[in-house]
């Protein structure tokens, strides 16, 4: 097990954090507020490789010649990073990784999708040259139900659910002096609004009413109470949850 945590690192020479073992596998590994400034002369902010069951979590990284976190391996969780100003924020490669809850702002490349099966949704991807390109193969941009937020989608959302009501095509020209090739993919639920996800944990959906309910209890008795709400599917909200806030008041 490997753990990196609450380190600053400012214009270190190659990498800030570089780990890799050859012929290895990295095993249940934790890498986690840390601060890289690349200074524009460090090439990568982050590189793993082979890792395992490793979480990547709560790091700032900016200002890299190549790439702000560079990942690789199996079942990653890269999650809650800020990476900015770089030539590209993130590259993944490998199988089974989730990159979520991350901004990714002001990069040449914001994210390199390299790998097969890695699912990327829930991610601020905004105001980079190119926001993403996917490369690999089988890989997801959003979860089935919620994606990312895009700085460059132009859909609209006619029902004000917080998504886009159409698919954001991720479209990556890599050109060389002589051709262009095309990459394309999806996000089919992209987000409105830059961290729409956080705003349905404080959408509630306020249910007001009384009901007079009469109990006697002798001093000492208790006795259990219940009482029926109906509640409409609409009333919910984008989640499916509905929060009901209930006070009982005694009366001697």
């Amino acid at each position: 097990n490997i753990h990196v945590i609450d380190n600053i690192m400012v214009s270190n020479w190659d990498s800030g954090i570089y780990i890799s073992i050859y012929g290895k596998e990295l095993i249940n590994n934790t890498i986690s507020k840390n601060f890289i400034d690349c200074f524009g002369v460090r090439d990568y902010g982050l590189r793993f490789y082979s890792g395992i069951n490793t979480s990547v979590r709560y790091n700032n990284i900016t200002r890299c010649r190549n790439d702000g976190a560079y990942i690789s391996g199996l079942n990653l969780i890269f999650e809650n990073n800020k990476i900015d100003e770089s030539d590209t924020g993130i590259s993944v490669s490998g199988t089974g990784n989730i990159v979520r809850f991350n901004t990714v702002s002001f990069n040449n490349l914001g994210i390199w999708n390299g790998g097969t099966r890695n699912k990327v949704y829930l991610n601020n991807i905004m105001n980079n040259t190119q926001n993403a390109g996917d490369f690999g193969t089988d890989n997801r941009w959003d979860t089935g139900h919620e994606g990312n937020y895009w700085s460059n989608y132009k859909g609209i959302d006619l029902n004000n659910d917080g998504i886009g009501d159409t698919e954001h095509i991720i479209n990556y020209t890599d050109c060389d002096w002589s051709t262009c090739t095309e990459y394309l993919s999806q996000d089919n639920y992209p987000y409105m609004s830059e961290n729409g996800w956080k705003l349905e944990e404080y959408k509630y959906v306020m249910l007001m009413w009384q009901k007079n309910i009469s109990v006697s209890l002798e001093p000492g008795e208790k006795k259990n109470i219940f009482t029926t709400v109906n509640i409409s599917k609409d009333m919910l909200n984008a989640s499916g949850k509905i929060y009901l806030l209930s006070r009982l008041y005694a009366k001697s």
